[in-house]
């Protein structure tokens, strides 16, 4: 009579482990794949309405299927500016760590243009740009 040989408690983890970490890291792809679509089908959406003719009159629709909308615009312009941001400061940081000569002219100009209001410039930026884009709806939201 033949005994079968015994199970090991760390074989059967083992597997059960594997089959676990397999599918979770499955998931976490496709929740990243998912993102990543998400995103550039925001971005393609943004731009299409970007670079569509002006429209002096904008409809703004009170619905509230619209909000979703709405919201995805505000947080791709969001996104936008913080990666504008991002650069410029870590740039201008790098460039001033950089020449300490620099560093002298850079870092009070820096100082200089933070403490002027963001309402004090914005009307004419707001021009600018209109003019910089007078047919297409990027100028204003820029």
């Amino acid at each position: 009579m033949k005994i079968a040989p015994p199970i090991h408690h760390q074989t059967i983890l083992r597997a059960i482990t594997e089959r676990t970490r397999w599918k979770s890291s499955f998931i976490a792809d496709i929740s990243v794949f998912a993102g990543i679509l998400a995103v550039l089908y925001a971005l393609f959406v943004s731009g299409r309405i970007w670079f569509a003719p002006f429209t002096p009159v904008a409809h703004i629709s009170s619905s509230p299927r619209a909000l979703p909308l709405y919201a995805a615009y505000s947080l791709v312009r969001i996104a936008i500016a913080y990666v504008l941001s991002l650069l410029f400061a870590l740039a201008y940081g790098f460039a001033a760590a950089k020449s300490e000569r620099a560093a002298r002219v850079m870092l009070p100009l820096l100082d200089i243009l933070q403490s002027i209001p963001v309402l004090s410039f914005l009307p004419g930026v707001m021009l600018a740009m209109v003019s910089l884009f007078p047919r297409r709806q990027l100028g204003l939201e820029l």
